[in-house]
């Protein structure tokens, strides 16, 4: 069996963190988004993967090729148009035809049992294709909505404005046939395609009902964050890691290697910390923190249930909660995150952080990759600075 995994794409609401490259590059707990892909379709036995990807692809396609090329036939293929049709498209003259195809998103973060149970659940049907479900409790309005009937599917609506009598979103997963792909050239559309497929064979439908995230706005790259650290159970600390006694691990933390953490700082799991990552003197990582390789906490800050991509920079005497800080961002000493918000004026698929009886969000920033924050400064909830901005 093959796979197709689609890996381009900013994503507009994504680009203060992505800026050009596509999003499926940003990290979380020390995996390219699109690893986690990969990593499944792996271990469920795939071992011939075209990874479609856009913009300035070759440093992606080296790191890639050289991490998986043990593991399966792993081949990069630039996507020529945009969009995912465009995407798919570009894979279509390397799929070939008679096998079936597993059609992945590289923005999906999940456990491999996602892929193995859905590419099992495909083996043991006689039907020509599966789709993967999952469960969703709110935010329905921004997935793809499936309406099933016996198992099977019946139609799918693309994030739709009106009610729909359904609770299952689109996984981001399917097996088709080859012939799927000629749908989308002759349909001119991903949407039109899923539904002539669904009109001219029969598509199972599998429900996934474990850990999902599609990480389609920054703050889905902190959702699966808290998720992924919420099933962390052990401590890990690398022999090449640098740390003193005096340093508190209040677990389960991971410590990767070449990290240095300095004398006095407090780390409370579950957290991670990336390969080469400092945390300063006296600084408090608190729970649901993810700092991410070379990512740099200063000394007597506090940060908690917060992402920092790789080459983050957060000076001292900060305090960052709730809130996502792109590659190479530069946080000046004094920096407050302000991060309660009212329910009413919460975004989708915030379910999951509302914490306790009061039913407060907490809500922080989305500070950009490469852009740079100046001292004392005291920003909103929700607040986003822009790739490459500097706040004045």
């Amino acid at each position: 069996m093959r796979a197709v995994v689609l890996a381009g794409g900013t994503g507009g609401s994504m680009e203060a963190l992505t800026g050009p490259r596509p999003k499926t590059w940003l990290r979380v707990l020390g995996k390219r988004l699109v690893e986690y892909s990969l990593e499944g379709l792996v271990k469920a036995g795939v071992r011939n993967i075209i990874v479609v990807a856009d913009g300035d692809y070759s440093d992606l396609a080296s790191e890639l090729t050289s991490k998986y090329r043990e593991l399966v036939d792993l081949r990069i293929v630039e996507q020529k148009a945009p969009g995912i049709e465009g995407a798919l498209l570009s894979a279509r003259r390397h799929v070939g035809e008679g096998e079936p195809i597993v059609l992945a998103y590289g923005d999906i973060v999940a456990p491999p049992g996602f892929y193995s149970s859905s590419i099992a659940a495909y083996n043991a049907s006689s039907s020509e294709a599966l789709m993967a479900l999952t469960p969703v409790a709110s935010g329905l309005q921004t997935y793809g909505v499936v309406m099933v009937e016996d198992r099977r599917v019946t139609s799918i609506h693309e994030k739709p404005k009106e009610r729909v009598e359904s609770t299952y979103a689109y996984g981001g997963l399917m097996v088709v046939p080859p012939t799927f792909f000629e749908m989308v050239r002759d349909e001119g559309s991903m949407a039109l395609a899923m539904r002539a497929l669904i009109q001219k064979v029969d598509v199972d439908a599998y429900i996934w009902s474990g850990p999902w995230y599609d990480v389609d706005e920054p703050w889905d790259l902190l959702r699966a964050a808290v998720g992924l650290l919420d099933t962390m159970g052990e401590t890990r600390i690398s022999s090449s890691a640098k740390v003193p006694e005096s340093v508190t691990l209040d677990g389960p933390v991971i410590v990767e290697e070449g990290a240095v953490l300095d004398h006095g700082a407090v780390i409370k799991g579950p957290a991670y910390v990336g390969r080469k990552a400092f945390v300063g003197m006296n600084a408090f990582i608190r729970p649901y923190t993810d700092l991410e390789d070379s990512a740099i906490v200063g000394s007597h800050t506090e940060v908690k249930r917060s992402v920092l991509q790789p080459r983050a920079y957060v000076a001292s005497f900060c305090y960052i909660t709730d809130t996502v800080i792109g590659e190479e961002a530069s946080v000046s000493p004094y920096v407050l995150t302000l991060n309660v918000v009212p329910v009413v004026k919460a975004p989708p698929r915030f379910e999951d952080l509302v914490l306790g009886a009061s039913k407060r969000v907490k809500l922080g920033s989305i500070i950009g990759s490469r852009s740079k924050v100046p001292p004392r400064a005291a920003l909103q909830p929700g607040t986003v600075v822009g790739y490459g901005e500097i706040l004045s």
